[in-house]
């Protein structure tokens, strides 16, 4: 509200340089056609609710329309976003305006700091690194997005406290720390912890997540602590990508997490994009265990509108669950802004 009534409030130091306002309108479109072979969520197992997990169905895969307002003067600014969103994170109610993400926050020198509901640090270094995010292949449920990242890879979480350093830290360094608040009546909290180091071939990383018994973190599988390692370089026109995660987890009659992600992306042209990614998971339910890939052509076909084709396969190592998917996407993204 306070930038709002900022920009309401006219030019009161137009006439300086440093200042500036701007309030927009973004948003997304993505869907996909997708076939769909599921032995665990079919029709006739009883273990799915929803039958369009087996067969041919049209998919929301978390279109998105949102406001995004910011102020900035003299080297400090604040902002906010809302966004509404028909997600894929859930795997039987998707379709509807489920999620509604909201954030302000301020920056300067000393970094930024947000307060809203969003994404975790912890989930945003697994997020840059997937190129099927957002995709029918990051939407079938049983998983993290894609397989090989855990569930705490997406999810929204709320009552996030989120700050992380300026560039002005060190030439390549950037720090993160987030508190996720309990605010029930027995204030155990969640914390995130996050270091990532930034050069002209790539980047790399690490964040560490303690879960409390109440675990207000969106996807928590329960107490414990989890620690992901991850890396991204480009070499040419391919990009390597590379996650770890360990989790313990302190629930008794529960196993710890593993899980291990690789992606690779080459664009030989401009509107052409190939990507592989491989994943293994190893985890506290049987249904989760197993290993996979995803493979996708992306083209783009103007600026703003992205198709792609792909192909998804997931074995699971304990249960009879194996699940394929074909699927035809298109992503179209827009946007205006006003600024004075």
């Amino acid at each position: 509200m306070l930038l709002i009534a900022s920009s309401a409030a006219g030019g009161l130091h137009a006439g300086e340089a440093t200042e500036r306002q701007e309030l927009g309108v973004f948003g997304q479109f993505r869907a996909s056609l997708n076939q769909i072979d599921d032995a665990y969520c079919s029709a006739a197992s009883g273990n799915c609710t929803d039958a369009d997990f087996d067969g041919l169905s049209f998919r929301n895969n978390a279109s998105t329309l949102g406001l995004r307002g910011r102020y900035d003067r003299g080297g400090r600014g604040a902002y906010l976003k809302l966004i509404l969103r028909a997600h894929n994170d859930e795997i039987f109610d998707r379709g509807n305006v489920q999620t509604i993400i909201y954030q302000a926050g301020l920056r300067g020198a000393w970094g930024d700091l947000s307060y809203g509901v969003g994404s975790t640090p912890y989930k945003l270094s697994g997020l840059v690194l997937d190129p099927f995010w957002d995709t029918s292949a990051s939407a079938r449920g049983f998983d993290g997005p894609s397989i090989g990242l855990s569930d705490l890879t997406w999810g929204f979480t709320k009552n996030l406290l989120h700050w992380h350093s300026a560039e002005q830290l060190g030439p390549h360094w950037q720090t993160h720390a987030a508190v996720i608040i309990d605010d029930g009546n027995e204030d155990r909290h969640d914390f995130n912890l996050g270091l990532r180091y930034r050069s002209p071939r790539g980047a790399a990383g690490l964040q560490y997540l303690t879960l409390s018994r109440i675990h207000p973190t969106a996807k928590a599988p329960g107490e414990g602590a989890w620690l992901r390692l991850w890396a991204r370089t480009q070499i040419g026109s391919v990009t390597l990508a590379a996650s770890a995660e360990e989790g313990r987890n302190q629930d008794p009659g529960r196993e710890d997490q593993h899980h291990r992600f690789l992606a690779v992306t080459w664009q030989p042209r401009p509107q052409w994009r190939w990507a592989l990614s491989l994943g293994k998971s190893d985890t506290d339910q049987e249904v989760l265990d197993g290993a996979g890939f995803n493979l996708g052509v992306f083209y783009q076909y103007l600026e703003n509108t992205e198709l792609h084709l792909l192909y998804s396969r997931i074995e699971r190592d304990r249960i009879a669950a194996d699940q394929t998917l074909m699927a035809v996407g298109v992503v179209y993204k827009f946007g205006w802004a006003v600024a004075r």
